[in-house]
């Protein structure tokens, strides 16, 4: 299954004109469940390539159900959107 996820950011609520859009798109990876990203985190922490605080902000997160939003906000403030 391929899943493709975007995000639009209108000039104004009210002005949609076409120019003034900004649109980004990724594919995200729905077969990144909680039980398979512990398991790769686990694996990565015990190989040495995680830190121990990448591993414990991981773990910490490993039941967030969406953490798109902070995403998506950093991603815009990358591209100058924002």
């Amino acid at each position: 299954m391929s899943v493709v996820q975007g995000l639009v950011k209108f000039n104004t609520p009210t002005d949609r004109t076409v120019d003034k859009l900004h649109i980004f798109t990724v594919q995200g990876h729905p077969e990144f469940t909680e039980p398979i990203v512990s398991k790769v985190v686990d694996a990565r922490s015990k190989s040495g390539a995680m830190d121990a605080a990448t591993t414990e902000d991981a773990i910490r997160r490993k039941d967030w159900r969406n953490d798109g939003y902070v995403v998506a906000s950093v991603i815009w403030k990358m591209l100058g959107v924002v």
